[in-house]
């Protein structure tokens, strides 16, 4: 199953060495007992899809539209 997030910070903060908050990480580094669970039952950890700045920039549509394509790349990719 495909690791689906909803987070408030920007996208922005993280991969970047320069942001003080997150120290560079990404949110595969701040969520990873997520795919570590999955590996734990043998599931195989797929991409993560995150929704960035959902209260300060809410965009619904095109985070509809951006996880639709996320999971026909995964789905695409199982078949």
């Amino acid at each position: 199953m495909p690791n689906v997030l909803i987070i408030n910070a920007p996208e922005t903060a993280f991969n970047d060495p320069g942001q003080d908050f997150f120290s560079g990480r990404g949110v595969d580094d701040l969520f990873w007992p997520m795919p570590l669970n999955t590996k734990f039952f043998g599931l195989t950890p797929l991409w993560t899809f995150a929704g960035c700045d959902v209260l300060k920039y809410p965009d619904v549509e095109n985070a509809f539209r951006r996880l639709d394509a996320h999971l026909d790349k995964f789905f695409r990719a199982v078949n």
